[in-house]
C-alpha cells in the first residue's frame, strides 16, 4: 500500500490488520501489505494493492506557482504510476491481482480552489478506467474509490471555522463526514473475491456528496 499522512496511515494500517486485510510481513496468499519494499521481485509476488498518494496545495489558479501544480499533479499521478508499473507484470504472469487507488470527490467535481488537486485526481481516474480495459481479460481488477471530506488530522484545521464547517455538512446528504473505516472497508471489498466481476469502476464514498451540484 502506497500511503501518505500520519494518523491517515496509521488508523488504516489498524484497521486493515483487524479486519484480517492486513498482514505486515510478506507471505504467501492473497494479503495486503503495508510497507517499503524496493526489490522487484517481491513486488511482483504480490497479488492485492492499494494506491493511496496525494497531498493538497491549495489555492486559485491564478495565484497557482508551478511547484504547486507539479507537487500536487506529481504525488497523485507519478505514485499511480511509479508503483503500479512494479507490480502488474507479475499479475498479469499470475492471471490475477486487484489494484485500488484512492481518488476524490474533487477528480469528479472538480473543487474552486482545487484545480490542481481536482486535476490530479481526475487523471488517477483516468489512468485506472483505461489499465483497467488493458488487464482484465488476465484476471486483474482495476477500481478506485473516491471519498469526500474525511475525519482526519488533515482536514481538522480547514473546520476550525465552525460556520465553514456547518456548511460543508450541508452538501453531504448523510451529514457527516466519512470515517478512515468507512474507506478502509471499501477497498477491503475491492481487493476481495467478492469484487471479483468489477472493474474499471469509481466507487463514491461520499455520503452522497457527489450526488449534490
Amino acid at each position: 500500500v502506497s500511503v501518505t499522512g500520519g494518523d491517515e496511515r496509521k488508523n488504516t494500517e489498524g484497521l486493515l490488520r483487524a479486519w484480517g486485510c492486513l498482514d505486515p510481513t510478506i507471505r504467501q496468499g492473497r494479503h495486503l501489505v503495508i510497507a517499503t519494499a524496493h526489490s522487484s521481485a517481491v513486488l511482483r509476488r504480490w497479488e492485492d494493492w492499494a494506491v493511496d498518494a496525494g497531498i493538497r496545495d491549495d489555492g486559485l489558479m491564478i495565484w497557482m506557482t508551478d511547484e504547486q501544480w507539479k507537487k500536487v499533479l506529481g504525488s497523485s499521478l507519478d505514485a499511480f504510476y511509479l508503483v503500479t508499473r512494479h507490480v502488474i507484470n507479475g499479475m498479469l504472469a499470475n492471471r490475477y491481482g486487484r489494484i485500488v487507488s484512492v481518488v476524490s470527490l474533487s477528480g469528479i467535481k472538480g473543487m474552486p480552489g482545487q484545480t490542481n488537486y481536482s486535476a490530479a485526481k481526475a487523471g488517477v481516474i483516468g489512468a485506472t478506467k483505461a489499465l483497467a480495459q488493458e488487464v482484465a481479460r488476465r484476471g486483474v481488477t482495476v477500481n478506485a474509490v473516491a471519498p469526500g471530506w474525511i475525519e482526519t488530522a488533515m482536514v481538522r484545521p480547514v473546520f476550525e471555522d465552525a460556520a465553514y464547517h456547518q456548511s460543508v455538512l450541508k452538501t453531504i446528504p448523510l451529514n457527516r463526514m466519512a470515517m478512515t473505516d468507512d474507506i478502509a472497508l471499501a477497498i477491503c471489498f475491492l481487493l476481495s473475491d467478492w469484487s471479483r466481476h468489477i472493474t474499471g469502476e469509481i466507487m463514491n464514498i461520499n455520503g452522497g456528496s457527489v450526488l449534490c451540484g
